[in-house]
């Protein structure tokens, strides 16, 4: 198919009108090529868009300055930085006395910066707590395992204590082993609460309380096994001291079966070891070895050796080693024939290891030391001038030996027994007025082991007079 190629072409004096309409200038030609010097003719509308994009650039020039003037502005509010250091050219920055820092921080910065600080405190703490939280953890353990060492001995020792077990001290052991088991509980509880600790979160503050208790428990226990099971002296004081709420009955300790008064006793408290003790109202019971049985009115009592002469009878009892500085202790005794107290007319009066009394004497040690006299007299009257009767009677004349003093007990009356502090005879009214009868109560300044001595003495035969005893008991402390 042939194409007009006449089609597209032009007439140049077409083009030049279309030129002259459009505003169109064609520059000079040169031999160098072609060069316009103009390639677009601005009409009105392109003016006015000129105009508008250079309004435009203005505005946005006047903005920009007036940001960077604002930022200017706040920096020169914040702390100028004294910065000492060394330029590029050697030139010192300080120009006048600056705030004393090293960077100019931004409002942000300085934020950022006390927000470190403050968090980097925190960790601090947070470490150091969390360090002595270990170390509480650490001394809870070894305190859980130094008691789980005492309970273990504990058990030892309870096992000792079976060894010993009777029917007198089944109480005591089943309390030892009460607090044992509650001491294990509670000692299984805490162990627990330790290995929750950092898991929980949980106050060591509790479980230091509840070990506090287990240890106080625990060795109170200790020192009360280690009591029963010592073979070395053990007093009844030494017991109430260890275990406070310990109660009157028999207790195996020291290698002996002993009795304790943990009551009020002679106005001193508990804690009284009782070294003697004799009830002839029990039918099981005997006179001590030495002394003559005798029934007086129905009732049995223990009076010297058959003997045709002034004489004493002696039963001796042993501390077992046990110190004691107080003696406490009590006799009832029974008027036999005709005792005359202490009478001036015996040649042996003043001398203690002999028939000074017809009574009952009572020392300790050996040289004997004088504890206690009781006094036995057949006068229920005053009669003779006096010189049967009872020192403490209105009217008697008799004397006390020096080494007795105030220490005796005096009495009278058949039918009724000698030193119990009843039913004593209007003549008698002073000396039945002790608090402390039946009781007699000595205090000493010095501690001893002494063994303590009761004799039975007359100055005559003992089908004259005697003075047998029904019931003694004698405490140390």
């Amino acid at each position: 198919m042939e194409v007009n190629d006449t089609k597209n072409l032009y007439d140049v004096t077409e083009l030049q009108d279309y030129d002259d309409q459009s505003g169109y200038k064609p520059g000079p030609v040169t031999s160098g090529g072609l060069q316009h010097q103009a390639l677009v003719s601005v009409g009105k509308f392109g003016t006015v868009i000129l105009i508008v994009v250079a309004l435009l650039i203005f505005l946005g020039l006047v903005i920009l300055l007036g940001i960077t003037g604002l930022t200017l502005t706040n920096l020169n509010k914040l702390p100028v930085c004294d910065n000492t250091a060394s330029t590029s050219s050697g030139v010192s920055a300080t120009i006048k006395k600056l705030p004393n820092c090293t960077v100019v921080y931004s409002t942000w910065t300085d934020e950022l910066v006390k927000n470190n600080t403050i968090l980097q405190t925190k960790v601090m703490e947070l470490s150091m707590a969390l360090e002595r939280q270990g170390n509480k953890v650490n001394q809870l353990t070894n305190t859980s395992a130094r008691i789980f060492n005492v309970a273990q001995d504990t058990a030892m020792k309870v096992d000792d204590i079976y060894s010993y077990t009777d029917i007198n001290t089944t109480g005591n052991i089943k309390q030892i082993l009460n607090t044992t088991k509650d001491s294990a509980n509670m000692l299984l509880d805490i162990v627990g609460s330790l290995t929750n600790i950092e898991g929980n979160g949980i106050s060591t503050a509790a479980i230091v309380d509840d070990i506090i208790l287990v240890a106080n428990k625990l060795l109170e226990l200790q020192n009360e096994s280690t009591l029963v099971t010592s073979t070395g002296p053990v007093s009844c004081n030494d017991i109430k001291m260890a275990h406070p709420n310990s109660v009157t009955g028999y207790y195996h300790a020291g290698g002996h079966t002993i009795y304790c008064n943990m009551d009020q006793l002679c106005s001193s408290g508990g804690g009284w070891t009782r070294v003697a003790y004799l009830d002839m109202s029990d039918a099981t019971q005997s006179c001590p070895t030495g002394f003559t049985l005798y029934t007086l009115d129905g009732n049995r009592y223990c009076g010297r050796s058959i003997s045709n002469s002034p004489s004493c009878t002696s039963a001796k009892f042993f501390t077992n080693g046990i110190s004691y500085s107080q003696i406490c202790g009590r006799v009832e005794g029974y008027q036999k024939n005709t005792p005359d107290a202490l009478y001036n007319g015996n040649p042996q009066r003043n001398n203690i290891d002999s028939s000074y009394v017809d009574g009952v004497s009572i020392t300790r040690g050996s040289p004997r030391q004088h504890v206690w006299t009781l006094v036995a007299t057949g006068a229920t009257t005053i009669f003779f001038g006096g010189q049967f009767n009872c020192p403490c009677s209105p009217g008697s004349v008799q004397q006390v030996p020096s080494f007795i003093g105030n220490n005796y007990y005096c009495e009278g009356g058949r039918g009724d027994p000698l030193w119990d502090g009843q039913d004593c005879l209007p003549i008698e009214t002073n000396c039945c007025s002790s608090p402390y009868l039946p009781w007699f109560y000595r205090q000493y300044n010095a501690s001893t082991t002494d063994y303590i001595e009761l004799r039975v003495c007359g100055d005559q035969s003992t089908v004259d007079e005697d003075a047998p005893v029904g019931l003694y008991e004698i405490y140390v402390k």
